[in-house]
């Protein structure tokens, strides 16, 4: 009786050790093709629901708003190929204020601002209002100015300038609802549906849009702004690969330019 007993115990051992292998292949296989990435809080690593970086970059490269490059030339602006688009996708150490989180207050003065707005066209002299808009909206200052000058050709552009309407001028100095195939009639149809009707006005309420589009609602760097890894292609602010950097760029060299030091970043690992 007691060897009978031993052989069903030694039945119902081998059947768990296998069952239990079973379950490690099955969680190996899934673990290799899940849709993962991760986020790097310094010492908090979540994990979320997402794609694996390759598959990005293609869902990227293939999207109904095709990915765009700065030329130079005439055409401003063409087609990126796949290789553009996963280089400007990567996760670079070498671009760290691309992962600056934007709800990060900077403290600075109008005078201080204005520094850098000088020679900005009709950004020139408007660094009240920026400040207005961080203190309102708890978006960067730094990134607000850097994204202005990125859209509005450093306060030159048409749409920056000011369209007339019906006996009013309106302004766009974010770029938002300019769409690469109007951009210059979209912007100036939004900003007539917005009546920004001043600079100060463009300024707040564009702060006003980016703020609850994107840095209050998940997106709050410029990196997830433009690539939006958790959901790839959708609720992007920009069509240009280089977008994020170019931002960043001149956000890092205001800090540089006043000696102060960002301290919140958040940055965006694929699971490859």
């Amino acid at each position: 009786m007691a060897k009978k007993n031993q052989l069903v115990w030694d039945k119902r051992v081998m059947w768990a050790i296998t069952a239990l292998i079973v379950l490690l292949i099955i969680a190996f296989f899934i673990s290799s093709r899940s849709d993962q990435w991760f986020l790097d809080r310094g010492e908090d690593i979540e994990q979320f629901e997402g794609p694996l970086f390759e598959n990005a970059t293609h869902r990227q490269y293939n999207a109904s708003s095709p990915p765009m490059v700065h030329t130079g030339g005439p055409a401003l602006f063409e087609r990126a190929n796949l290789l553009e688009v996963q280089e400007a996708m990567q996760i670079n150490e070498n671009r760290p204020l691309e992962f600056l989180d934007l709800r990060e207050m900077v403290r600075i003065s109008e005078d201080e601002l204005n520094e850098v707005l000088e020679d900005k066209g009709i950004l020139a002299g408007h660094g009240d209002s920026f400040l207005r808009a961080q203190r309102n909206y708890n978006v960067n200052v730094f990134y607000l100015i850097a994204h202005a000058l990125v859209e509005t050709g450093h306060g030159e552009s048409e749409l920056a300038a000011g369209i007339d309407h019906e006996d009013e001028t309106y302004y766009n100095f974010f770029g938002i609802g300019a769409f690469d195939t109007g951009a210059v009639s979209e912007g100036h149809a939004y900003a007539v549906n917005e009546e920004w009707t001043s600079p100060e006005e463009a300024i707040l309420g564009g702060a006003k849009f980016i703020s609850e589009s994107y840095v209050h609602n998940n997106q709050f760097t410029t990196y997830a702004m433009r690539w939006n890894p958790e959901n790839p292609t959708s609720n992007q602010y920009a069509t240009d690969v280089n977008w994020s950097r170019v931002i960043a760029e001149i956000t890092e060299s205001y800090y540089d330019y006043f000696d102060l030091e960002p301290s919140r970043f958040y940055r965006n690992y694929y699971n490859e």
